[in-house]
């Protein structure tokens, strides 16, 4: 099956985000349906590319020490909350401010 490339991703390939769009449930359970719809056609298109990459996606995880890389990004996600959620405040207080004034 071949695919078309719309007219607006020919002419520039960010023109979708360039547009301020307002986020819309409705638009991303649709987004989500047509994904999952493709890759069921994708699966069904191509079982054996299918079988093989869940084969090696398998394997690499059996062989990965999954709990350290975890555990690790779990310490960073921690610790860089911190500093995140005081900019966010600090971000929100200024706001206020400028438009008490």
């Amino acid at each position: 099956m071949e695919q078309t490339i719309p007219t607006a991703y020919r002419e520039n390939p960010f023109s979708e985000l360039e547009k301020p769009a307002a986020p819309s449930l409705e638009r991303l359970r649709h987004e989500v349906q047509e994904r999952l719809q493709r890759s069921r056609q994708y699966v069904h298109e191509h079982p054996e590319k299918v079988v093989l990459g869940s084969a090696l996606a398998g394997f690499l995880a059996a062989m990965l020490p999954l709990r350290p890389i975890l555990r690790g990004v779990t310490r960073l996600l921690r610790l860089l909350a911190v500093p995140a959620l005081l900019a966010l405040g600090v971000q929100r207080v200024y706001e206020e401010l400028r438009r008490s004034r």
